[in-house]
């Protein structure tokens, strides 16, 4: 049985898998911001009940892109612009998290 996610946790696997060049750009919190607008992505698309009360349900059937855009152009509205590669980094790391977790089967 899949553990419970915690979203702390992902950040710290998702901020460990990232390469020693976006790790010197983005903190630890950036990772986890990063994240919450993932869910509020999720949220927008209503599948998840409600912001970081749930995983978002593996295996993902949102866009990447549009996922990545819509958390780029959020970080820019509340001041802090995350690139496209930097998002797509994170996620990329939260999948591994994921995996680890048993939330998706490798």
């Amino acid at each position: 049985m899949p553990e419970e996610y915690n979203p702390f946790e992902a950040a710290k696997v998702a901020y460990a898998a990232l390469a020693p060049e976006l790790r010197a750009v983005l903190s630890p919190e950036d990772v986890l911001r990063i994240l919450y607008l993932e869910f509020q992505y999720y949220q927008t698309a209503n599948a998840t009940p409600s912001v970081m009360d749930s995983a978002p349900q593996a295996p993902l059937s949102a866009d990447l892109e549009l996922m990545v855009a819509f958390v780029s152009g959020e970080s820019q509205k509340q001041g802090r612009a995350y690139s496209a590669e930097e998002v797509a980094h994170v996620l990329k790391g939260e999948d591994q998290y994921m995996r680890q977790i048993g939330l998706i089967q490798s």
